[in-house]
């Protein structure tokens, strides 16, 4: 236990050096934004206006990793169960992965063993 402890300690501690408050930082992000537009209308300093939408795009960018990473956390979770859910996505893939039909040399769209013909006339 307390291998995970220090483990769970370790890994907070690289959450917040790592990305801190995401949502926090990204709203003050596009308040500088908001206010070099307002202070400059016309665009004379396009450098601070530069910077600005760069440290916006950074917090997007480390926002939408983040919730990359929990939605995986929740995938793990989830999927562990034998759930309702974790079958729904496994079965998603296979129906995803299905070639329902292709279209033949005349522009055609053939399906079930007119598409299997198709597809061997081609290769």
């Amino acid at each position: 236990m307390k291998k995970i402890e220090y483990c769970s300690e370790k890994l907070s501690l690289w959450n917040r050096a790592s990305f801190g408050n995401v949502q926090r930082c990204l709203s003050l992000a596009q308040e500088k934004l908001r206010m070099a537009h307002q202070n400059d209308p016309l665009s004379l300093n396009r450098q601070q206006i530069q910077l600005a939408r760069k440290a916006v795009q950074q917090w997007l960018q480390r926002s939408e990793i983040m919730w990359k990473q929990r939605s995986k956390v929740l995938w793990l979770a989830e999927g562990d169960r034998n759930s309702k859910f974790f079958h729904h996505k496994a079965s998603q893939r296979k129906k995803k992965n299905c070639i329902k039909g292709v279209k033949d040399s005349t522009g055609m769209w053939q399906v079930n063993e007119e598409r299997d013909r198709v597809i061997t006339e081609y290769f």
